[in-house]
């Protein structure tokens, strides 16, 4: 097969800084369709080293220049079915598929409807418009990748046949080595620091002595840093290598994500591959994709602070999870994603022809 993927931001190399769950997939599920014998063609914005930046009204000249180029590229591009793989490059892939008579996939983290405002501020008017749209456009199929995203975009409108289920992943290569760390950090977090992430929870809720890493950026930053006054709270920032990334979760003793809205949170599968049980938010898709906590703890606001101490103070409790935390991982691998994408790939061609 020959395959076309339109993305916003794409890794360069293995050393190269993975923003999100949607660069994760994009870099590993690349590697082993092409290790299966398939060609993957990646349009993507260029990086040039520079570090994740939200969206924002100012970021939109340079969104709208690239997705003229990568317009005009994938018409020049030879391949058998295309896929998007976020908001900005949805329209894009189904312009391109359209126009090359070939068929439009569109991977999809997760539904935004009715609530982008609150998650990315003013500029979600124009993300709101957009996912309406998209919505509605006649594509091939969905890659949702949980049962709650899918659920979710039954709920907006597209047909369920349309949808395949296709979970996230983790490469069981990278994580060689790491579970024997010695324990530097009570807490990790790795998070864009965003509203929605709801960062700001852990940080008011720590105690003076609990030692917490933050790895992340954006522009919740300075609020953080200034609610974190008097408190072991140490703030990363970017950080260049998913190697660094994962060598300062493996540093800790509990991961905790603490976000609203997820599509999956695969993050959480990757402190599960380390053996670092985790503390997360009871939100449908994590508690989906946990089968209701196992390998950790959920909670909700008003007992973040109790979930984290009992990890923290019972050992049996916290043996436990590590040992259901590693079992865990084992369930989602790129590996498995890549088979899985590659099945529905071969299907859609099989049926367009």
């Amino acid at each position: 097969m020959k395959i076309l993927w339109f993305t916003d931001f794409f890794p360069e190399s293995d050393k190269a800084e993975i923003t999100g769950g949607v660069e994760a997939r994009c870099f590993f599920v690349r590697r082993h369709l092409e290790a299966a014998g398939h060609q993957v063609q990646i349009i993507a914005r260029p990086t040039h080293g520079q570090v994740w930046k939200p969206a924002s009204f100012g970021s939109m000249p340079e969104r709208f220049l690239f997705t003229i180029k990568s317009i005009i590229c994938g018409l020049q591009s030879d391949f058998d079915i295309v896929e998007g793989t976020n908001f900005a490059t949805y329209p894009v892939a189904w312009l391109v598929g359209v126009l090359k008579h070939k068929p439009v996939v569109l991977w999809y983290p997760d539904v935004f409807l009715g609530s982008w405002i609150k998650t990315v501020g003013p500029v979600g008017t124009i993300g709101g418009l957009i996912e309406w749209l998209v919505l509605r456009l006649p594509v091939n199929h969905y890659l949702a990748i949980s049962q709650s995203t899918k659920d979710k975009l039954v709920k907006a409108g597209v047909l369920a046949k349309k949808i395949s289920v296709v979970d996230c992943g983790v490469e069981p290569a990278e994580f060689v080595g790491l579970k024997k760390t010695v324990k530097k950090f009570d807490v990790c977090v790795v998070s864009r620091l965003v509203g929605y992430k709801r960062v700001d929870a852990l940080v008011a809720a720590a105690p003076p002595d609990l030692i917490v890493a933050i790895v992340g950026q954006g522009p919740e930053r300075s609020k953080l840093e200034k609610l974190a006054v008097g408190k072991k709270i140490i703030f990363f920032g970017h950080v260049a290598s998913h190697k660094k990334v994962l060598e300062t979760i493996a540093s800790s003793r509990i991961f905790c994500l603490l976000s609203t809205t997820e599509g999956f949170g695969i993050v959480i599968i990757e402190a599960a591959a380390l053996g670092v049980p985790f503390v997360a938010r009871d939100i449908p898709v994590i508690a989906e994709i946990t089968a209701n906590g196992r390998g950790g703890l959920l909670f909700h606001d008003d007992d973040l602070s109790n979930q984290i101490n009992r990890l923290l103070t019972d050992k049996k409790l916290y043996q436990q999870k590590c040992r259901e935390a590693t079992t865990l991982a084992k369930k989602y691998t790129w590996e498995k994603a890549a088979a899985e994408t590659e099945k529905i790939y071969a299907r859609i061609l099989e049926n367009v022809h």
